[in-house]
C-alpha cells in the first residue's frame, strides 16, 4: 500500500531539512521511500517560476497570487509522471 506525504510550506521554513529527518525515520522501520521536490529549478518547467522569483515578469510584490500559482502548477503538472 502507498501512503504519500506531502510538506507544503514557504521558503526557508526547514521543509528539506524536515524531509530529510522524515526519510530517515521511515527508512528505520524499513519503509521504502522515495522524494520529491518542488520547484524543480535548472528544469524547462520551472522556467516561469524562476522568472516570476527573479522580477522579470513584474514586481514581485504587485503579483496576483493566482497568476503565480500557475507557473508552479505547470512545473508539477510537467512532472505528473514521476509523481505517480
Amino acid at each position: 500500500m502507498w501512503k504519500f506525504i506531502v510538506i507544503e510550506w514557504v521558503d526557508g521554513s526547514w521543509k528539506a531539512t524536515q524531509t530529510k529527518l522524515l526519510k530517515q525515520n521511515l527508512q528505520v522501520l524499513w519503509y521504502k521511500v522515495d522524494t520529491i521536490s518542488f520547484p524543480m529549478y535548472g528544469s524547462w518547467s520551472c522556467v516561469f517560476v524562476e522568472k516570476f522569483l527573479n522580477g522579470e515578469f513584474w514586481p514581485i510584490d504587485n503579483v496576483d497570487p493566482y497568476i503565480a500559482s500557475v507557473f508552479y502548477t505547470l512545473d508539477r503538472f510537467w512532472h505528473k509522471k514521476e509523481i505517480e
